[in-house]
């Protein structure tokens, strides 16, 4: 009983095998039997059905080629040959078995297509440099935007534009270190006042605690403001086209991806 299973097995392979095998045999045959009409719709149907690897698609279209071609449609027949050399353009047919007619055809449309490739290479080559720069133009600027939310002016630098770069990181760290100063002085001013038992002293500390909250609140404006204004520097009067002196790689960063909170005491 188990060899009886293993043979009907055998059979069942054997039999898929020969039915797969099945519609490019009865293609050829139409072929040779002169069914041209008939090749050519069986051979739509296959391609259709995306049932085939690469060198059977390239085996189909050589006999739906040469099959227009022997209707007269020497014009379908040039499409379905350069169709074909996309796929494999050292493909050469087999002048044993087939026309001389219709070799010479084909070696004429793979001559004229592959010097059609040698021509199209330069501008496909220029096509992909252009594009592969402006990726990398467009990854430098998202990393640019990034490190400019970090600290105003540094994605200036990486832009190439110095003059931008020093004015906002002159500003931005001055203004954001006075304002750190003034923060830590206004909280020891503020205690240094609300622990004043000295009557004669509170107007004092009050007006040093008021005079270094107002020099506060302005030194966080300011640096808020070339913050700001160094963003929108940054994001609408920048060329991103520009090259900085290294073209750096990166994962892309949107700015809806990008949120940088700040918060400081004012009062």
């Amino acid at each position: 009983m188990p060899r009886l299973a293993k043979l009907i097995y055998i059979l069942f392979l054997f039999s898929l095998a020969t039915a797969q095998e099945q519609p490019l045999d009865i293609l050829t045959q139409k072929y040779i039997s002169f069914e041209y009409k008939e090749v050519i719709e069986l051979a739509d149907k296959m391609i259709d059905s995306g049932d085939y690897n690469s060198i059977q698609l390239v085996q189909i279209l050589e006999l739906k080629g040469m099959a227009h071609y022997s209707l007269g449609e020497e014009t379908i027949s040039k499409t379905v040959f350069e169709n074909l050399l996309r796929l494999n353009s050292n493909h050469s047919m087999d002048p044993t078995r087939i026309s001389p007619k219709i070799v010479n055809f084909f070696n004429e449309i793979k001559v004229a297509f592959i010097n059609n490739l040698e021509q199209e290479r330069p501008i496909l080559d220029s096509l992909r440099l252009v594009k592969q720069e402006l990726i990398t133009a467009q990854n430098n600027y998202k990393i640019a935007v990034v490190k400019n939310l970090l600290v105003p002016g540094w994605g200036h630098f990486a832009m190439d534009k110095t003059t931008g770069g020093i004015i906002y990181s002159a500003l931005g760290l001055g203004s954001t270190a006075t304002a750190i100063y003034y923060i830590i002085k206004t909280n020891d001013a503020k205690n240094a006042y609300l622990n004043e038992t000295d009557k004669l002293l509170i107007n004092t500390k009050y007006d040093d605690y008021n005079s270094s909250y107002k020099v506060r609140n302005l030194f966080i404006v300011a640096a808020a403001l070339v913050w700001a204004a160094s963003q929108v520097d940054l994001l609408f009067f920048t060329d991103i086209t520009t090259k900085p002196h290294q073209a750096v790689s990166s994962p892309e960063i949107t700015s809806q991806e990008i949120s940088i909170g700040f918060s400081f005491p004012l009062n």
